[in-house]
């Protein structure tokens, strides 16, 4: 049942991106997808983040179940997405490193939701989402503003943005909820995620870098 709802939004995903396709007069090729992405990825972000600051500010016994249930959501959707654009890459664009990236995601997602949320980490549950998605809309943007003013803007915003959410927040948020659900497996699985986080980091460093230096 726990990965029953991830299937279904992996499909409800599959819809959405062949309908903005179709929408567009546009095959689903690459260029295509990240655009998806970043409609999709924005409008998560800010959903996800918007929860969890409601949670943290408003969350009481009679609306647990309540802000749980959308906890819940968000995981799925997220869990959706990635069960997507695992196979959008075995079709059409594969990457070990993303394929890799995915798979322990997933993973991660479906542990999560094995486990009863405490009362407590409700906010931290979806607060998990938005630092993980946030910098995004962003990275998949970038290649569509190469030749634009805003290339060197992005580019910036990218790096203070992945430091401060996936470099800084994320652990701390991890090891928030990690360390009360007592799972072995998950600090296996989120110490992976993190060394995925540094790797790209040093990417957007070497990006950034090479931008500062062409003003």
């Amino acid at each position: 049942m726990i990965f029953t709802n991830t299937i279904i939004n992996s499909f409800i995903y599959c819809t959405y991106v062949h309908t903005l396709c179709r929408l567009f007069n546009s095959t689903v090729e690459h260029s295509s997808n990240l655009l998806t992405c970043v409609i999709f990825q924005s409008i998560f972000s800010i959903s996800s983040g918007y929860i969890s600051l409601y949670s943290s500010l408003y969350l009481n016994i009679s609306n647990y179940s309540l802000l749980v249930g959308y906890a819940n959501t968000i995981l799925d959707i997220l869990a959706g997405y990635f069960v997507y654009d695992t196979l959008y890459l075995l079709l059409y664009k594969f990457s070990t490193l993303y394929f890799g990236h995915h798979i322990v995601a997933i993973t991660a997602i479906q542990l999560l939701k094995t486990n009863v949320i405490p009362y407590d980490l409700v906010p931290y549950y979806t607060l998990l989402c938005f630092v993980l998605e946030v910098t995004n809309p962003f990275l998949n943007i970038r290649p569509f503003t190469k030749n634009t003013s805003y290339y060197k803007l992005n580019v910036y915003y990218i790096f203070i943005t992945f430091l401060l959410f996936r470099i800084i927040l994320f652990p701390i948020v991890a090891i928030t909820i990690i360390s009360r659900l007592e799972s072995l497996l998950l600090w296996s699985i989120f110490t992976i995620i993190y060394g995925f986080s540094i790797f790209w980091f040093k990417k957007i460093i070497d990006i950034t870098v090479t931008t500062f230096r062409l003003e």
